[in-house]
């Protein structure tokens, strides 16, 4: 069956690369090269792997900022580029910023990782997704399977994005009986956060899910090692934006689902830009938006998308379905799949 799959992909991106977009295409990938190096890579590769596989399509990389100040600036500078398509802006802020150029023009833009809603009046916008709601929701079912019976806490930094993830955890575990042993809201930002992991230590439950920022859940992880507490740490696909090989053996991660066959992760991994971008994280997703670019440039109204991943729809608002989530853990190395 492996082979008989093999064979159908080949077949696939055989196809893909001799499909028609414009001639002479030069795709602009805007990300946050320096705020998000890890993310940035993924995105990056994901792209020009795809594009190695197609004739007259070229990328260009700008450095797209997460702060609305620069992403303007850096916008102008993209815009004047004229690319025939732009992918990545996966803070809603560069979104905001290169739609604001683009509106009324058919330029696709096919986010990659950005979860904020936005209007999308008047821009051709496709959104690899998945939406806010959709990764609490995820991580409720599939880490409460996981630690089902087991005691467990729950951190978030106070922002609304975590707050959420926090609220629909909590509320599933009290429907299903399993009630968190302790909620905290910890200061992010901290040097240190000695006294917060004394704090989960006493009360013992030793599994935590943290809702916030990556450099938060390091420090935490961090301190637990340093204090000689055995913290299983669970989180969100922000484990993503990190260092893969950075967290400890067990650290568990739910994120999107690699939905996209062995023959596309290999191509990816051989088109790395950095020893840390892997084919993991956000670069299957970079893929499948290079492949939407492409018939979107050709096709700005279409809503239907043949991919290397199956058929995916566009919904009103850019978002695209299906979009599967998994449980993962980490073998000490990196991310592995352990559910569905």
């Amino acid at each position: 069956m492996r082979v008989f799959q093999a064979f159908v992909t080949s077949i696939f991106l055989t196809i893909v690369a001799h499909a028609p977009a414009r001639a002479d295409s030069v795709i602009a990938i805007a990300v946050p090269l320096g705020a998000y190096p890890a993310l940035a890579a993924q995105i990056v590769d994901g792209v020009k792997a795809h594009l190695a596989t197609r004739q007259g399509m070229t990328a260009t990389v700008f450095d797209m900022p997460c702060e609305a100040d620069a992403a303007a600036e850096a916008a102008d500078a993209l815009a004047e580029s004229a690319p025939a398509a732009v992918i990545g802006l996966p803070c809603i802020e560069s979104l905001e910023a290169v739609a604001a150029r683009f509106g009324g023009r058919p330029v696709p833009l096919v986010t990659v990782g950005g979860r904020a809603p936005y209007a999308n009046d008047g821009v051709t916008l496709a959104r690899t997704g998945p939406r806010e709601v959709a990764e609490p929701e995820a991580t409720a079912r599939l880490l409460l399977g996981a630690w089902a019976g087991l005691p467990f806490g729950i951190l978030d930094d106070g922002s609304v994005e975590a707050r959420i993830a926090a609220e629909t955890l909590r509320a599933a575990a009290e429907d299903s009986g399993n009630a968190p042993r302790f909620m905290r809201e910890f200061r992010p930002q901290q040097a240190t956060q000695a006294a917060l992991v004394a704090a989960i230590r006493d009360d013992g439950a030793l599994r935590v899910f943290i809702a916030g920022d990556v450099e938060d859940i390091a420090i935490i992880t961090r301190e637990a090692s340093a204090q000689g507490v055995l913290l299983e740490v669970a989180a969100g696909s922000r484990l993503e934006l990190g260092d893969a090989s950075s967290w400890p053996q067990g650290t568990l991660m739910v994120a999107r689902d690699t939905i996209v066959p062995d023959t596309v992760l290999t191509a990816i991994t051989a088109a790395r830009s950095e020893p840390f971008a892997v084919a993991e994280g956000l670069a299957p997703d970079a893929w499948l938006a290079a492949e939407i670019a492409a018939i979107l440039i050709t096709d700005p109204d279409a809503a239907q998308f043949q991919t290397s991943a199956g058929l995916l729809a566009r919904a009103d608002d850019g978002f695209l379905d299906p979009v599967p989530f998994a449980l993962f853990r980490h073998d000490g190395t990196g991310f592995q799949k352990v559910s569905p």
